[in-house]
């Protein structure tokens, strides 16, 4: 009864309890996460599983690394858009860096593309069309392309390609023309 008779600046004691309270728990809230994140930066930071300026997919997003904080990771994707991923959402996804680590100084990075073909031309012929797009490609770029027979279906076949460039953001233009020439080949040949 006695707290009833409090008041502080006219209104009765038990308010400002009941909004400390839940002001406190906002705050508690929104530190808990900011607190998550900051420790998951330092996680990126320690175990590095990506670099800036290496090309990465984490999750469904692809791109350049532009900027690492404790709070967010920069991406730069193909279309030129710029995508802040915080780095607790990275802690949970599955990770892709494409750096090569076979490679020495400057690293070069491996960019795959799946592809499937159907059963309209044979396997001598349909590789005899990737070794031409190849032959162009080799001069462009550091290390040879390479492709490799995935897996065969009733309906088609995918192969696996192999792209090495020097620059991250090569791989924005390189992989739109080289699916481009891949398909042009295979589709001239089968017309013949």
């Amino acid at each position: 009864a006695a707290a009833t008779l409090l008041r502080i600046g006219g209104l009765p004691t038990e308010w400002f309890v009941a909004f400390s309270a839940l002001g406190g728990a906002a705050v508690g809230f929104a530190s808990t996460r900011t607190l998550g994140n900051f420790i998951a930066g330092l996680f990126v930071f320690v175990t590095r599983p990506f670099q800036v300026t290496d090309y990465v997919k984490i999750d469904n997003i692809e791109g350049v690394v532009e900027e690492i904080t404790f709070n967010y990771t920069k991406i730069l994707t193909s279309s030129n858009t710029l995508v802040y991923i915080s780095n607790l959402k990275i802690l949970d996804q599955n990770v892709v860096n494409y750096r090569y680590r076979g490679a020495g100084k400057p690293p070069l990075y491996c960019y795959y593309i799946e592809l499937g073909f159907d059963h309209a031309l044979s396997t001598e012929e349909l590789e005899k069309g990737f070794d031409s797009v190849i032959k162009q490609y080799t001069e462009k770029l550091p290390k040879k392309p390479e492709y490799a027979l995935l897996r065969t279906g009733a309906f088609e076949r995918r192969y696996m390609f192999y792209l090495y460039v020097k620059k991250p953001k090569d791989i924005f233009a390189l992989q739109v023309s080289f699916v481009k020439d891949i398909v042009a080949v295979w589709e001239k040949a089968k017309k013949r």
